[in-house]
This record gives structure tokens, sequence and C-alpha cells, in this order.
């Protein structure tokens, strides 16, 4: 007959009266605890996912009806997308700068730091000297290649998932707008599909 828990757990729990109340304590409010977590931060990524999607939905559909005014500056528009487009990529590379720094990772980061570092001075030389349509096919591109690095040095799958999906927005916003520069014929057959 055997009566309470077998040897193994036995020899596993602790043997004093302290640390047997302090594991009887510890252990529900742990569990509670990384239950709860887990349970905020999953609905927590999704609540930001939408979110940041309907804000990146919302500003193109807002730059449209700008766009679509007669009365507004079809030119200073263009121009206003194009450095938002600077300020958010700037912000990515540095975001990935620190990145890079804190994880430090062994082989090539030193010519990832450098891509890093000198992609936002070519990106505001890009700004000021390129022709629109080539602008927005480099912001375009850069977007891509943060979603790269983003990849390759950060292990949160949940952000990246976030990240795919943003930067795939990003750049069909690029190609849309500059659609709608060039042939407003095409336009509303885009504006019919997403809006």
């Amino acid at each position: 007959m055997f009566y309470g828990l077998n040897k193994f757990i036995k020899d596993l729990l602790p043997k004093r009266l302290f640390y047997r109340a302090l594991l009887i304590v510890a252990v529900p409010v742990i569990l509670l605890q990384l239950l709860v977590t887990i349970v905020f931060f999953d609905s927590l990524w999704i609540k930001t996912n939408k979110g940041m999607t309907r804000a990146l939905v919302g500003e193109i559909d807002t730059f449209i009806v700008a766009f679509d005014n007669e009365d507004n500056d079809k030119d200073y528009l263009i121009d206003l997308f194009s450095i938002y487009s600077l300020v958010i990529l700037s912000f990515l590379f540095g975001s990935n700068w620190l990145n890079l720094i804190i994880v430090q990772t062994k082989g090539n980061i030193k010519r990832f730091l450098f891509f890093v570092i000198l992609s936002p001075i070519f990106l505001i030389i890009c700004e000021i000297f390129f022709r629109l349509e080539i602008k927005f096919f480099v912001y375009a591109i850069f977007y891509f290649l943060v979603q790269l690095i983003d990849n390759k040095f950060i292990t949160n799958f949940d952000y990246l998932k976030i990240r795919k999906n943003l930067t795939i927005l990003v750049i069909i916003s690029h190609i849309i707008i500059l659609i709608n520069i060039y042939s407003n014929g095409i336009w509303y057959i885009f504006q019919s599909i997403f809006f």
C-alpha cells in the first residue's frame, strides 16, 4: 500500500517549515503573474497590431482626401509625405542602431552598424537631391532593408510579426502614392479596393 508522495518528490521538496510556507505562498503568486502577463501581452500585441494598422490606413486615407481636394497644393502634400517617410525611417534605423549595440552578436555587426548609422544620412541626401519617383522607390527599399535587419537581430517574434505587417503596408502605401501622383485614373481602382 502506498501513502503520501513518492520518494523523488519528497527529496525535491524543501524540508524546513519556512521554505515550505514560502513555496505555498510563492508558487501560486508566480503562476498567477505568469498567466496574467501572458494573457495581457498577447492581447496587447494584437491590439497594437490592429491599432497601428488602422493608424497607417487612416494616414493614407487622409493623404488621399487631402490630395483629391483641389484647394491643397499637391506638391506640398507630396513633400510632406516624403519627409514623414524620412522621419519614420530615421527612427527605425535609430532603434536598429540601439538593438545592434545591445545585442553585440559575433560576426558582421560592424558592417550592419556602419549601414544603420549611414542610412539616415543617405536618406537625407536622397530627400534633398533626388527626384520624387526615386525618393519613394528608395524609401520603399529602405523600409524593406530595415525589416531584414530586424529579422536578423530581434528575437521577439510577436514584434517581428507586427513589423512585417506594417512594413508591407508602408511599402504598398508608397507604391499607391506613386500611382496616385502619376495617374489619377488608376488610383480610383485602388481606392475602391482598399477603402
